[in-house]
């Protein structure tokens, strides 16, 4: 078979510029080029990033489990199937031992952790927030090579960090704002005026002035005025509450709850109670 008649296998297939586009991005800090990682053999720097690209951007349930932002659930075998490369025809083959070991040597520098479950594993990319935040690597310094924050910020609108990222901008926008710093769907003030009543001005007020006094930033004002409520009325709280709480809210109720109370938590949400325990 003449070899521009045979059929392209589809890591073989380039991509177009959308297709690329859509797939969204995540950021790698220029580090990497004087960290230990970089000096490994290239399975070692495989498997750090498509865990860092397959880490979730958002809080979602992936395969049965609820994964936090900068988590991935998979097994080792998917793993292991990632990080093969070819040496001009041949294939490497990597046993789940090798994964294993790669794996180890993440955890032990600290990179992520770890959480075994019945069908896999559950990573957590440690400091995600802190390096998937364009923000932080806005340069000022002059005699640099690299952009000033104000070339950033004028910049920043044409940058998809994530396919998820003007989404979120443009989510803002459709929000309606309360006070100065609060910004709410109208879907989502319903159900709050609809769970704590005469209360709702009281904790919108609250929010608005913290993050006034410190400028302090939440991913979502919902989710935030929710967990406040619930910390400090947690008996309200109804069974599929329970289920659908995420592992910050967790948190948050873990603090104060009573054994009871914790009880019947890990009756309804035994994976978030895994979660809870193994975290500390």
């Amino acid at each position: 078979m003449d070899i521009k008649d045979r059929p392209q296998n589809a890591r073989d297939t380039p991509l177009n510029d959308r297709a690329n586009f859509d797939k969204g991005a995540f950021l790698v800090s220029r580090s990497i080029f004087e960290s230990e990682i970089w000096f490994k053999p290239p399975e070692y720097i495989k498997i750090w990033l498509y865990i860092l690209g397959k880490a979730n951007h958002r809080g979602r349930k992936y395969s049965g489990y609820y994964c936090e932002r900068g988590q991935y659930f998979c097994n080792y075998k998917e793993l292991a199937n990632q990080i093969e490369y070819k040496i001009g025809y041949r294939k490497t083959k990597n046993h789940e031992s090798r994964t294993k070991h790669l794996m180890k040597f993440l955890r032990n520098t600290q990179m992520i952790d770890t959480t075994k479950e019945p069908r896999g594993i559950l990573i957590t990319v440690l400091n995600y927030d802190k390096y998937q935040t364009l923000k932080n690597y806005e340069r000022t310094n002059e005699g640099t090579n690299e952009r000033t924050s104000n070339e950033l910020n004028v910049n920043q609108e044409c940058l998809s960090i994530n396919k998820n990222y003007k989404n979120e901008k443009n989510n803002k926008k459709e929000k309606k704002k309360f006070l100065d710093f609060v910004f709410l769907s109208d879907k989502e003030e319903e159900k709050l005026r609809e769970l704590m009543g005469n209360s709702f001005e009281r904790y919108v007020e609250g929010l608005n002035n913290h993050i006034g006094s410190t400028g302090k930033k939440y991913e979502g004002h919902y989710h935030t005025l929710l967990s406040w409520y619930r910390k400090d009325n947690p008996l309200e709280l109804t069974d599929e509450q329970l289920k659908k709480m995420t592992f910050e809210e967790g948190k948050e109720f873990w603090k104060t709850a009573t054994e009871d109370r914790k009880q019947r938590l890990m009756s309804k949400n035994p994976f978030l109670c895994t979660q809870l325990l193994q975290n500390g």
